[in-house]
């Protein structure tokens, strides 16, 4: 077992394991979305670095924080290369259906693992919307506790494939009709190192960065999710969502209690 995948394990609280297999990998993509939050702090405070193995080491797994897309995908990214899966990662374009815009051009990043002949999605970076479960390139629906997702092959100027979401969750009017919606689309050319430091640049400087305008940290629940901000904390639970105005000292305590950041 490498110095990585100890860290990783005792980060997400499993047992540790000294061969990964490719049924495992489920678990441990699930409880990232539970144990690693998606956040920006560093952006907020000026405090980024660059990416790198070894930063995100540090970062994520030995100082319990988390990160934005292009932090949680490629430390998960590292551990599956250190347990010799065969993985690359991606450029995306994250779509925004609530408001059926793009995002930030480019400014997604996702893995892609082969398997046993078949090619698989693996997110962690979608904040409260992540699939918890691989995707594969077949068109297979894949269920799991947040809805059901599927890849679908579609050319559009963001890539050559998308990731779909559709709401599954039983307090839904059972005769509504629920739409897939696009979470993002993405290219399947491999990227290295100096483009996850451009897309980082790009989320810091950029004016259309949805990530530079303050503070936000996000992390799964087992009844839903929850979601702080500097002035509200909003909490989904069973369907139900609750949004409350806080202060700044209570924003401090709920980040640490919530979250187990020190800022």
């Amino acid at each position: 077992m490498t110095e990585l995948q100890d860290q990783f394990f005792a980060r997400l609280n499993l047992k540790k394991q000294q061969i990964v297999r490719f049924e495992d990998l489920n678990k441990i993509i699930s409880a990232i979305a539970y144990e690693i939050p998606f956040e920006n702090l560093d952006i907020v405070t000026g405090n980024t670095k660059e990416i790198s193995k070894e930063n995100l080491q540090k970062k994520i797994l030995m100082s319990s924080r988390g990160g934005l897309c292009y932090e949680m995908n490629s430390i998960l990214y590292y551990l599956l290369k250190d347990c010799g899966f065969d993985v690359k990662l991606a450029l995306g374009t994250v779509y925004k259906s609530d408001l059926n815009v793009w995002a930030l051009e480019e400014g997604h990043i996702t893995i892609i693992l082969n398997y046993d002949s078949v090619s698989y999605l693996a997110d962690v970076g979608i904040a409260s919307l992540v699939p918890l479960t691989l995707v594969p390139f077949t068109g297979e629906i894949v269920t799991s506790k947040n809805g059901e997702y599927r890849v679908r092959r579609k050319d559009t100027d963001k890539g050559t494939y998308i990731l779909e979401r559709r709401d599954t969750h039983s307090w839904h009017d059972p005769h509504e009709k629920i739409e897939w919606k696009v979470c993002h689309a993405f290219r399947t050319d491999p990227i290295d190192e100096t483009t996850l430091n451009e897309v980082q640049r790009k989320v810091i400087e950029d004016e259309n960065s949805s990530f530079n305008k303050g503070p936000i940290a996000v992390k799964l629940t087992h009844s839903g999710y929850v979601s702080l901000t500097k002035d509200s904390l909003t909490q989904v639970m069973n369907g139900q969502k609750s949004k409350s105005v806080i202060t700044e000292n209570h924003y401090r305590k709920l980040l640490h209690d919530i979250f187990n950041i020190e800022m």
